[in-house]
């Protein structure tokens, strides 16, 4: 399922970037590991000189026989794949349907959200395209071109999650578009107003999506996430979600995490006055996302703070 869900990110994305990414991954990065082969009984040394003698043939050689090779795989893994065949507004019956060079039309699957948003996770479950840092203005223009075939989710998190997670990230002690809660909360007061523009002009390829609803109910919000954007449910996905939703483990970026309880950690671990200060600053946007404010340190640590609905969504 993951290979499926590659493919379609990087067919839109070109040919060579699959062909470098993939010779990365057979054969390893040469600024990491200087001393070995890039090929069966080719040294890095000896690398270097069929390159001065002929360094365009040999490249472009060698990415050919990775993208053949990448190609003979996912087709592989694709025999036994049920493809949407009109369902999800997608017509593709067969491999051919979705590759550019065959004259087919590839979903191009895209994440658009901001640092510490759980996007990870998110991207993890699709191996998706991920766009961080601009606003949800920005992105609309790929939802415009019907070409590019665009299907499009904005994930989108509490602010007093987003900053607790930032808090101790070293990048983010650097910059104020990171850490000021004025200006993370005035984009997600644009990105709000633009979600309802988007939702109404492109209901069937832009989807708005919390962190926390993911979070919490991980099985049904993936299944309809799969539905959006016309892939299969396959059993590897149910098996990751498994897997990194029951039990936290690893550093800060790790995505192993008991899912209902990550959203949360804020309320034990940022200070009331913190809070405070994020909720007296974003109080807009929290109301627009359905976000409850605490009222107190008591009521900080034991209330719910997601409602059940999104206002005009």
């Amino acid at each position: 399922m993951f290979n499926l869900a590659i493919f379609y990110g990087l067919i839109g994305l070109g040919s060579l970037c699959l062909g470098i990414f993939a010779y990365d991954q057979l054969y390893g990065s040469p600024m990491k590991h200087p001393e070995e082969g890039l090929g069966v009984g080719r040294s890095w040394k000896d690398a270097g000189e069929i390159r001065e003698t002929d360094d365009s043939l040999a490249t472009l050689s060698e990415i050919q026989q990775v993208i053949d090779l990448q190609r003979r795989i996912i087709h592989d893994q694709m025999i036994d794949y049920q493809y949407p065949n009109g369902r999800y507004n997608i017509s593709a019956n067969e491999l051919e349907d979705l590759v550019i060079e065959r004259n087919g039309n590839p979903i191009r699957s895209v994440v658009v959200s901001t640092w510490r948003s759980g996007s990870t996770f998110f991207g993890n479950i699709f191996t998706l395209m991920k766009i961080l840092r601009p606003t949800l203005h920005i992105a609309q223009e790929l939802l415009a071109d019907e070409k590019l075939g665009v299907r499009l989710v904005f994930l989108t998190r509490d602010p007093r999650g987003v900053f607790q997670s930032r808090k101790h990230r070293s990048f983010c002690q650097e910059g104020l578009d990171c850490s000021d809660p004025i200006l993370l909360c005035k984009d997600m007061v644009s990105d709000y107003n633009t979600a309802v523009e988007l939702q109404k002009k492109y209901p069937s390829t832009f989807r708005v999506l919390r962190y926390e609803d993911l979070s919490l109910e991980p099985h049904k919000e993936v299944k309809k996430l799969v539905e959006f954007y016309g892939l299969d449910f396959h059993p590897n996905i149910k098996k990751y979600i498994d897997t990194h939703t029951k039990y936290d483990f690893g550093d800060p970026y790790t995505t192993f995490r008991d899912s209902k309880i990550a959203p949360f950690h804020w309320r034990t671990e940022l200070e009331f006055e913190e809070v405070e200060e994020i909720q007296r600053n974003c109080f807009v946007p929290m109301k627009h996302w359905g976000y409850v404010p605490a009222l107190n340190i008591s009521h900080q640590r034991e209330f719910n703070p997601v409602t059940n609905y999104m206002p005009h969504l």
